[in-house]
This record gives structure tokens, sequence and C-alpha cells, in this order.
């Protein structure tokens, strides 16, 4: 029960697909708008900061071998471990990645990349869990007899339960044509298909589907595809391209180069714009945050700096070995001497250190009593995967 509703009514996600019957499923209880007085404006829920809304539907669309299942399973691993995600930061929380398209040894491989660009090892990512269909009947919902409504497939009842037993609060699904068994031309399969999984994500999750953009979506730049009710249904929709040819930025001529465009933002800013750039196995910022005068040296640089504090911090509490942000123990100090450092000096770790502290992945705890009080730098809760 919300603080809105003194009775919310059965539930309308539990056991039946969406229904275009005019008798309603829920009963109807207005709320009057002054009774909002009386309540705190409630703050906006973001899974990543004007971009992807919390407990609801983002679609992000790509080109065929952009990159978009990468990105996806980035983004499950980022909130997984409390890790950035393209150089943007991404609400903690346990994530589950369901692929229709890639086999097992496939999702593997990426994780490989993506945790040793990270500095995490994979045997610390507990909180993401992963799900392989490939090569199964991957579909979620299929058209009732009449063809006129979609139905819920004993999968998405499979699935729905899955989500809300393990209390996950990132869902990837990649992708839509495995996983809709509908006319993707057809608004009103589209619109029931993104309610039906709207009604799992407001019961606690973002759900992110990777999708593919029609020749006209492709060409317009939008990355549509099908019904404009796709588009109308979701809060969110991000399209991942390659940059324009006719652009005149250097990197519209490498092939590793990205562009991940916001092409529809309900709750934040419309027209945003981030360059990544396909590195070693995995996408990284092309640029610093803010975009003005950095570059993926620079910023490479200083967020692999972070991501060695981090792991040597990790390994050091694993031994109790202590290190503090100031005094004999100073951990960038420390830091600097060992070989797994690689070749950071104190300076480098030093500002690793700060920049750390004000992103809240690590703390100062202080422990003893007052005559002899100790401190040493912990990663804080749900901010490192620790």
């Amino acid at each position: 029960m919300d603080r809105y509703h003194d009775d919310p009514g059965p539930s309308s996600s539990s056991t039946a697909a969406p229904n275009p019957s005019p008798s309603p499923r829920v009963a109807l209880s207005p709320t009057p708008a002054a009774a909002l007085a009386e309540l705190s404006v409630p703050d906006r829920e973001w899974a990543v900061a004007d971009l992807i809304p919390a407990r609801n539907v983002t679609i992000l669309s790509g080109d065929g071998a952009v990159g978009k299942s990468l990105l996806g399973l980035q983004l499950s691993f980022a909130a997984a471990t409390g890790t950035q995600w393209i150089g943007l930061d991404v609400t903690p929380g346990k994530a589950l990645f369901l692929t229709a398209e890639d086999e097992m040894p496939e999702v593997h491989r990426r994780l490989h990349a993506i945790g040793s660009y990270a500095r995490f090892p994979l045997a610390e990512v507990h909180d993401l869990h992963l799900l392989s269909l490939a090569g199964l009947d991957a579909v979620l919902a299929i058209p009732d007899a009449g063809r006129a409504s979609m139905q819920a497939t004993p999968l998405f009842r499979q699935l729905e339960a899955l989500v809300l037993s393990e209390g996950y609060s990132m869902v990837i699904l990649d992708t839509l044509a495995d996983l809709f068994g509908g006319d993707e031309i057809n608004r009103v399969h589209a619109r029931q298909f993104i309610g039906m999984l709207r009604g799992l994500a407001l019961r606690g999750c973002a759900i992110v589907m990777l999708a593919h953009p029609s020749q006209s979506g492709m060409s317009r730049g939008d990355g549509a595809s099908g019904s404009t009710a796709w588009n109308n249904s979701v809060r969110s929709r991000l399209y991942l391209m390659r940059p324009r040819t006719d652009d005149t930025d250097e990197g519209a001529a490498d092939g590793n180069v990205r562009v991940l465009q916001v092409v529809k933002a309900n709750y934040g800013p419309a027209a945003m714009e981030r360059t990544i750039r396909w590195c070693d196995g995995v996408f990284v910022p092309e640029h610093a945050p803010g975009g003005v005068g950095g570059t993926i040296g620079a910023h490479m640089q200083s967020e692999h700096a972070e991501n060695v504090f981090l792991a040597l911090l990790r390994t050091y509490i694993a031994e109790g070995r202590n290190v503090t942000d100031k005094g004999p123990s100073y951990g960038p100090a420390i830091f600097a001497k060992d070989l797994r450092a690689e070749g950071f000096r104190k300076a480098a770790l030093t500002g690793a250190m700060n920049r750390l502290f004000e992103k809240k992945k690590i703390r100062v705890e202080t422990s003893g009593p007052a005559s002899r009080r100790r401190s040493r730098i912990v990663l804080c809760e749900g901010g490192t995967g620790a």
C-alpha cells in the first residue's frame, strides 16, 4: 500500500494479462488534490539519472551489431557492483540480464572484459544474475485467439515471479524481437505488451528492453520501429548508433565510436547525447563528464585510477591491513608502493581517493575507546559491491 491510497484495490498485475474490456480492473477511488498538500513532494527515482527512470520501462534500440547487448550487460554489471556505466553513476541494486540472443559462453567472455576494465573480480559479483534463452522459445506475450489483445505466456509469469522473489531493481531484456510474439505495427499489441512490463516495473524494478530499429528509424536517426505506440508507451527511449557519415567530427570515421542518444525523456532533459568508444571489449566514455576539454585518455586514466584504488582497498581489507586518509598509514602512499598499483603514483591515487570519497564509494570508519581512537578507510555498503 502506498502513501497516496488508503485502499489500493486488487492488484492489476497479479494473474491476468491486460484486458481491453471497458470494465475497470481496480476500484476507482480518486484522490483529492488537496490531500497531497499533507504529503512531502517525492523525489524522482532514477536507475541512471536523467536517462533511465526507476520503476518504469525504457527502450534501448540500436542497429544490428552496434553493441546494444554489450551496453545492456555493462549496465546490469554497474547496477550489481555499484560501479559506473559509461562514466555515469548507477543506483546500486540486484540485477538480472536476460538474453534470448547470446549463449552463456559469449556472455561470459563479455563479462570477463567488463570485470577486467572495472577492476572488479567476477567472483565478487554476487548481485548480477544471468539468464540465457538462446535457441529456446523466449516469447513473453502472444495475441489471444481473436488477435485483438495480448496475453502473457507461462514464461512471462515465471519471469514475473522470479523478479519479485529475488527483488531485482534492474532487469535487462534482450531483445524485443525474440520476446514479443505480437504484431509490431499493431498499436494495441505494442501498448499492452509495454503495459505488462510496466505493471511489473511498478512493483520495484527498472526494465530496459533492447530492440532493433526499422530501416526508416535508422534513416531518420531516431531508432524507432513499428507502431508509434512503442515510443508513446515508454517513459524513456534511448538510441545507440554509429556517428552519422555526414558529421564533421573526426570520430565519424572511427568504427569504434558510438553515440548514445536520448530520443524520448518524459522525466529528464531531452536531446541529450553521450559519445562512447569500444575499447578492449567494453564501451568507455569518449569525453569526461561535462564534455568540455575532456579526452578519452584523461578520463580513462582517472576512472582507471579509481578502479585500482578500490581493488587495492578490497585486497588490503581482506588481508587485514588497514589504510587511512592521513598519517603514517596514508592509503595512497602505501598503495603507490604496491606492485599491483599498475604504476599509479601517490598524487594520482590521492586524486582517486578524493573522488571516491565525493562519490560516497568509500568512507572513514572510526573505532576504539575515546582515549585511543583508530580510523581506517572502508568501502561504503552497497556502493562498491563489497
